[in-house]
């Protein structure tokens, strides 16, 4: 049970810890699609389609549905 908490702490500190990371991914989807607003969806699209691997893009997801199944549709970073 600690685990589970633990890594739901984890997951909503996943803006905090790599701001600048979730920045330039929201950069790039951007430049990608020429639209204002942009989704949690795209993100997780953006990421899947590319073919990107590794941690931080799987823990970038895991953070992207937790906001969506919060109800939270556009990111505002």
């Amino acid at each position: 049970m600690k685990d589970l908490i633990l890594a739901k702490k984890e997951i909503k500190r996943f803006p905090i810890k790599h701001l600048d990371f979730l920045k330039s991914v929201v950069k790039e989807l951007s430049n990608v699609k020429d639209i204002k607003e942009i989704r949690y969806s795209d993100i997780i699209n953006l990421i899947t389609r590319n073919n990107y691997s590794g941690k931080i893009y799987t823990k970038l997801m895991i953070w992207c549905n937790y906001k969506i199944r919060l109800g939270e549709s556009y990111v505002n970073y």
